[in-house]
């Protein structure tokens, strides 16, 4: 915009130039040309066509008076680039009819001046103006790095803090079932032996009641035990940490569960993506895998998909090249009355579906 007004600024100050020395019948033509050129110019932002038109420019002032009155107009483009110092070829036009209109002595040089001016303060401001953008732009680009890594550092954290709190729960579990689990085994073992040899038929009873009390006691520990380890068991976590330890490829999870799939789902899923995964590594040459999960209102999605190449034409073809590992998946499936599929289309991809509510 710049560029634009400092042009139509000079085209003013050279029309009124030309029209108080010498007013001819094609005078509104020399304009007109002028203003073509200076747009060609505009238009184009080039050094070249800069340069092009100004030796056009000083061959039509060699000839023609009148065109040179429009020559620091056509030099402006000219001083922004490398080849300012031609300007000095407007000397020889200048010299040429400094007799025929003697105010140029003064009028012109200042008009060339002003038009060398413009062009580098112009220039130079823009160049300011650029810089300062990509400045710009460049610190919201670090400012948007440093969010991102600064949002995956919290989900790291809260990651690894669930983990660890997972982790504790997996451990009190297995401590109570070691520790309370013998307890009770070794006092109902001792009272049935009691029973067995107690003599007296009076103490009977009390130990058989004895012995189904621990009994009961017994089945609320492991059925507590039981519920802490369903609650420590997150698929989520599970499933980052399979892909975390998995190393032949990048793999890409995709997680859009709203709500916690029941213990024979999360164990299918995860038993699936074991599968899936080691299938990859000892039959496909993939670079990159994606695991995704998804919810809709009355079933869950699992698809494993990696771009690699498989073996074989069909199904059968690839359960022979890959074992017992995709009947196995589909047996999963089918106990929780799934339906799997298997499809090949840019690599590999075990797709299987699961209602919520299981029957």
């Amino acid at each position: 915009m710049n560029n634009l007004i400092d042009r139509l600024l000079l085209l003013l100050f050279c029309s009124t130039i030309l029209l108080t020395n010498h007013v001819g019948e094609y005078s509104s033509v020399y304009i007109l040309v002028a203003v073509t050129l200076a747009a060609i110019d505009f238009y184009l932002e080039s050094e070249r066509a800069s340069l092009i038109l100004f030796i056009l420019s000083i061959i039509g002032s060699l000839f023609l008076s009148e065109a040179f009155f429009f020559l620091p107009l056509i030099t402006y483009g000219l001083f922004e680039g490398r080849y300012r110092w031609l300007s000095v070829l407007s000397a020889v036009p200048f010299i040429i009819h400094l007799t025929n209109y003697p105010v140029w002595i003064v009028a012109m040089p200042t008009l060339f001046l002003l038009s060398a001016y413009l062009s580098i303060a112009t220039s130079t401001a823009e160049k300011r103006i650029r810089d300062n953008n990509a400045l710009r732009d460049l610190n919201a680009e670090k400012q948007l790095a440093l969010e991102k890594a600064n949002q995956e550092l919290m989900e790291r954290k809260d990651f690894e803090v669930h983990s660890a709190t997972l982790e504790e729960r997996n451990r009190i579990a297995r401590e109570m079932h070691d520790s309370i689990g013998h307890v009770l085994t070794s006092a109902l073992l001792q009272t049935g032996a009691l029973i067995t040899t107690c003599t007296d038929e009076s103490m009977k009873a009390p130990l058989t009641d004895l012995k189904n009390s621990l009994s009961d006691g017994m089945n609320q520990v492991r059925s507590s035990i039981h519920d802490l380890y369903e609650e420590s068991e997150d698929l989520y976590t599970s499933v980052q940490t399979i892909i975390r330890n998995f190393s032949f490829c990048p793999v890409k999870l995709l997680y859009n569960l709203d709500t916690v799939p029941d213990r024979p789902i999360r164990n299918t899923f995860i038993a699936v993506i074991k599968e899936s995964l080691s299938n990859i590594a000892r039959h496909s040459d993939a670079t990159e895998a994606i695991v995704s999960l998804r919810e809709h209102p009355a079933l869950y999605q699992l698809s494993v998909r990696d771009n690699g190449s498989v073996i074989g034409s069909s199904v059968g073809d690839l359960e022979k090249s890959r074992g017992m590992g995709l009947l196995g998946i589909e047996k999963r499936v089918e106990n929780l009355k799934g339906n799997v599929v298997f499809r090949k289309q840019g690599g590999f991809e075990v797709f299987l579906s699961v209602p919520k509510e299981q029957a």
